[in-house]
């Protein structure tokens, strides 16, 4: 079940059942030291219980990489590697499992057993790998809060209900709610993961995900899609070595006719937005314009907030660097302003509320007025195709005549890429001005010498011969 590089030749083992799970010896982390990871400051290690998962998702791939059968390790082999890893130093315990919770009994008596050898919480849990709410219940959160765990990072995926049909998620909202609420009472740290770009997903059905988590006393987790060669939701499709490259999250590679590229990073920075929002320390009920005008302790908060004042200004989001602001230019600002105006209130981490109502609804506008298009329509009775268009900028207009083919050609781009032939315009000329700037190319001054070729004998030579005899003078 190995695959590997020999002397750069790949080396592909045969594949044979898994190992009994009970049989692996506890990893041996010597060459490691306890700070090598850290949560918070403290010594950080991983543990699993059990290896696959009983759900059927059809976007996991966990049971291509670890079979179908749910495999548990006994609780006292479990019990005996957190205390070898407390002797070690260690003081979290990462639980990796892909369904720590699925037999409640036994998580519940591990939590009891936990709590007895650790009554004064001299170790931390967390599970970030995530945790299925469709096993949690008040009584097992309360004995994982009181075992030592800290964090609880739930995977959502869509609130959409179709959505969790189709990838056969066998999750409620009802029973998520009634997790979070509790969840938050007893004071865990509440991380909601969604997926953004499943195949079969709207861009408006990720709006309605992110909103409602986004009123909600969690953090945001955004996981964009990748199709995993072999996964349910990959099978039957033929796929080629490209596909296979871009198996992975940083690709973005999943486009539809419902949402492209862009739309999955405007949303995937949208979260980290949000998330900023929800960890500001607001005493009160308040409103981002209101926030905006104040002075913040600690200079990544006020950065943080003069950006989003800018972006208010201006209807752009920059970055933040140290040779200045250059703007995002793969940001989709009126998208962002229409989720914001979506969410209308954000909940912080403290419980307390933050209005983004008004400012996604400016944020919109201004983004929208930015990247205005008008269209001047000259038609000859017969022939329907425009051949000027009316940039508007800032209040200042200008007509650019374009053929008709090429504009036919460009407002197709733009509404697959849900931007506007304005914006395209302005993309081309900054990629003109950047090509101009660029330095040419390099070439070599001709420096040939007059003369009447090679001499006699010389000319039978081979380049060899020439280039010694040079050398010898």
């Amino acid at each position: 079940n190995l695959a590997y590089k020999r002397h750069d030749e790949f080396v592909l083992n045969p594949i044979a059942e898994n190992f009994p799970i009970e049989e692996l010896p506890i990893p041996d982390l010597s060459d490691l030291t306890p700070q090598t990871y850290a949560l918070a400051g403290k010594p950080l290690t991983f543990v699993i219980t059990s290896r696959s998962c009983p759900h059927q998702c059809s976007f996991c791939s966990v049971h291509t990489t670890f079979g179908r059968d749910f495999r548990r390790r006994s609780l006292e082999n479990v019990l005996a590697e957190i205390e070898l890893r407390y002797q070690q130093g260690y003081r979290v315990i990462d639980f990796e499992d892909d369904n720590l919770t699925y037999y409640k009994q036994t998580f519940k008596e591990l939590c009891r057993q936990l709590i007895a050898r650790f009554p004064a919480h001299e170790m931390q849990f967390v599970a970030m790998n995530g945790i299925s709410y469709l096993s949690l219940d008040e009584g097992l959160l309360e004995l994982m809060y009181a075992a030592g765990f800290s964090h609880l990072n739930l995977a959502l995926v869509s609130s959409d209900k179709t959505v969790r049909e189709t990838t056969k998620r066998p999750h409620t909202l009802e029973a998520y709610l009634r997790v979070v609420h509790k969840a938050a009472a007893l004071g865990f740290k509440i991380v909601s993961y969604q997926i953004l770009g499943l195949p079969n997903e709207s861009l408006d059905s990720m709006i309605q995900t992110l909103a409602f988590n986004a009123r909600l006393p969690v953090l945001l987790g955004a996981s964009p899609f990748y199709r995993i060669p072999n996964s349910p939701i990959a099978r039957g499709l033929k796929l080629n070595e490209s596909d296979f490259i871009k198996a992975r999250l940083t690709a973005l590679a999943i486009e539809t006719d419902q949402f492209n590229r862009a739309d999955i990073y405007t949303l995937f920075v949208i979260t980290r937005i949000v998330n900023f929002l929800k960890g500001l320390p607001v005493a009160a009920s308040t409103s981002l314009p209101e926030l905006m005008g104040r002075t913040w302790p600690g200079p990544r908060t006020q950065v943080g907030i003069d950006l989003l004042k800018r972006m208010s200004e201006t209807g752009r989001l920059c970055f933040a660097t140290g040779q200045g602001l250059p703007e995002n230019e793969k940001f989709g600002n009126e998208l962002c302003g229409r989720v914001l105006h979506k969410i209308g209130t954000v909940r912080c981490q403290n419980g307390e509320t933050i209005s983004v109502e008004e400012f996604g609804h400016q944020l919109a506008s201004r983004a929208s007025r930015l990247s205005t298009i008008g269209v001047s329509d000259i038609f000859d009775g017969s022939d329907w195709t425009a051949r000027h268009i009316v940039l508007k900028y800032n209040q200042i207009k200008t007509t650019v005549n374009i053929p008709d083919s090429l504009l036919k050609a460009a407002k197709k781009l733009a509404a697959r890429e849900r931007t506007t032939v304005s914006a395209r315009i302005g993309q081309g000329l900054r990629q003109l001005f950047m090509d101009r700037k660029r330095p040419s190319e390099f070439r070599l001054r001709k420096a040939t010498f007059k003369g009447q070729g090679l001499q006699p004998g010389v000319s039978t030579m081979t380049w060899d011969q020439i280039s010694d005899m040079a050398y010898d003078g």
